[in-house]
């Protein structure tokens, strides 16, 4: 199950926005979807997008009659690396999860079998490094189960499960310093624990829940840690007697929590929330679902200003269908809305939201049998789209993250009767990044300035281009360009890029040239009439008329006489008259 927002999209966010574009005009596309695994059984992808929108997915994989799982990497602009393993040959592993930090620390874990129990394990990759070796967090001898793992800002990560105590399960956590090794698992609850989630914000402070069940009825509850100290002790977040069960939380930048889970009216299954600021106590349960028919599954993410999207499944009495609610930051909730198309039914939601408060959540649709995964996007401020198709097959587990410039990858599982792969398509909604770009502060008249750009878009291919305007008229194409202007002044330089689906950047900046210098004449009587040349125009000056005459004292091709005379300071341009011999007279 998702966590979110992620502790990656945040961290690196600062950094980032350095090498985003002034300005850009989106046309948001979804693109055609990408196979990521070998022919064979595969299931339960997991992905996460890092501050400059390099992805990494994880899920598990077929391999030798055992489940094995597996990652791949997409670095921004680039392609997805051929699958590699993360668990050991031989043994299941599955409940695969992944989180990145800002600047592209990832760390997966899952739950694998040692031959005798369940364990849960971890594999860390740093940016553009190597995964490490499965390293065990939970201990051997009872089963661990449903792992769960959130980084900060600086890549500090934790993660949660639950553990048999050889009668019930606990939740169970452990913490890993950023380049650091994991620590000791310690319970954070009762016997009774299921389904552990958590989120972390920035800073480290750390929010895990769970529900706990006495075997009659559950009770969502959660423990804080602040950074760098203990958890604290569990809290209930549902009212007592509800039934209420599979939790999620997320937390804004500011370490305020959202925490959503299934809850009951007595007859049916809603969908409750309840938010905490940082610092303080859990609210009351409010009711986000209307009663009277089954609602489940809510997940939720929330931006870093605290702005928070809800989505999950609900019966309309002959079908599921997807809702979502919206609570700004530190507001009441807003009525539910319907996603999918009522009376065809749709499962499994999941929504993402990058730091602007854009968001995108997708869902596995039922298409007369042929389960497909659609999508809609909402605009911060504005409306939910109609769905999209993203599969054409039969296809089921989605998922879904964003990074910062609002670009989405969405993954799934999708079979074609006989094998089961990993497919990813993206939401190309973000111009190219404008990398490198060179505008420099000032210049002079009637020299040339020189401008430069590498830009390269995160998911799609260029258009033609880039297209510089330097404010006084003048215009040029391309990634190093140059450019003479006629006078002083202040201008405005702007450098613009589209995509191949129609996404644009641009960038502007002021540019001041002073006056042209001036001609400053150099000596060059006895040089090549080429060295003269060159140093006449490193004086900002031009080489006039050339003539020629013998000459006893000067070899055939060196300057014999100037004019004006060496040293003289002239206009921007002006023209040094040469002599230049041509050997001794014959």
């Amino acid at each position: 199950m998702r966590i979110a927002p992620r502790g990656a999209v945040l961290a690196g966010l600062a950094l980032l926005i350095l090498a985003l574009p002034s300005s850009s005009v989106a046309a948001p596309t979804w693109l055609e979807a990408e196979d990521l695994s070998a022919a064979g059984s595969a299931g339960g992808p997991k992905v996460a997008l890092d501050a400059a929108g390099d992805a990494v997915t994880v899920w598990n994989q077929s391999a030798g009659g055992y489940s094995i799982v597996q990652a791949t990497v997409r670095p921004a602009g680039g392609l997805w690396s051929p699958p590699e393993s993360l668990s050991a040959a031989g043994q299941n592993a599955y409940e695969q999860q992944v989180a990145v930090d800002g600047a592209g620390n990832a760390v997966a874990v899952w739950r694998r079998w040692n031959g005798a129990n369940w364990l849960v394990q971890s594999a860390v990759r740093p940016t553009g490094g190597a995964w490490s070796a499965p390293h065990d967090l939970s201990a051997p001898g009872q089963d661990a189960l449903a792992p769960e793992v959130a980084l900060d800002a600086a890549g500090n990560a934790v993660a949660v499960w639950q553990r048999s105590n050889g009668a019930a399960f606990v939740a169970q956590a452990a913490v890993r310093a950023a380049g650091g090794a994991w620590g000791t698992a310690e319970n954070l609850s009762a016997g009774g624990a299921h389904s552990p989630q958590v989120a972390v914000d920035p800073a480290g402070n750390a929010i895990a829940v769970w529900y706990l069940t006495n075997g009659t009825t559950s009770t969502v509850q959660a423990a804080v840690r602040p950074t760098g100290g203990p958890w604290g002790s569990p809290q209930d977040v549902s009212a007592p007697g509800d039934g209420a069960g599979l939790p999620q939380v997320g937390v804004d930048a500011a370490g305020d929590a959202v925490a959503v889970w299934d809850g009951s009216d007595g007859s049916n299954d809603i969908v409750q929330a309840s938010a905490r600021p940082a610092g303080g106590a859990w609210s009351p349960p409010q009711d986000l679902s209307a009663l009277g028919q089954n609602a489940m599954a809510p997940q939720v993410a929330l931006d870093p200003a605290g702005n928070a999207d809800a989505v999950w499944e609900r019966s309309n009495g002959s079908a599921y269908v997807i809702q979502a609610a919206r609570r700004p930051a530190a507001g009441a909730w807003g009525l539910p809305q319907n996603l999918s198309v009522p009376g065809e039914p749709a499962l499994d939601p999941e929504v993402a939201l990058d730091p602007a408060g854009n968001a995108v959540a997708v869902w596995r649709h039922g298409n007369g049998g042929n389960d497909v995964i659609q999508a809609s996007a909402r605009p911060l401020g504005g409306n939910w789209e109609d769905p999209k198709d993203l599969s054409s097959s039969i296809a089921l587990a989605p998922d879904v993250a964003l990074d910062p410039s609002g670009n989405a990858v969405a993954v799934w599982a999708r079979t074609n009767g006989t094998d089961q792969v990993m497919q990813a398509a993206a939401l190309d909604a973000a111009g190219p990044v404008l990398a490198g770009l060179s505008i420099p502060p000032d210049g002079a008249a009637r020299t040339r300035v020189v401008f430069a750009v590498s830009p390269f878009d995160v998911w799609s291919a260029l258009a033609p281009g880039p297209t510089w305007s330097f404010g006084d008229g003048g215009h040029a194409n391309g990634i190093f360009v140059s450019h003479v202007y006629a006078r002083r002044g202040d201008y405005t330089v702007s450098v613009t890029q589209a995509d191949a689906v129609g996404n644009e950047s641009s960038s502007s900046r002021s540019l001041s040239i002073r006056a042209a210098p001036a001609c400053v004449v150099p000596r060059v009587v006895g040089k090549r009439l080429a060295a003269a040349r060159r140093a006449i125009a490193a004086r900002h000056c031009r080489t006039g008329k050339v003539t020629g005459a013998y000459s006893n004292r000067y070899g055939k091709g060196r300057v014999l006489t100037q004019k004006p005379r060496a040293g003289r300071r002239l206009g921007n341009g002006a023209r040094v008259r040469l002599v230049v011999s041509r050997g001794k007279r014959p």
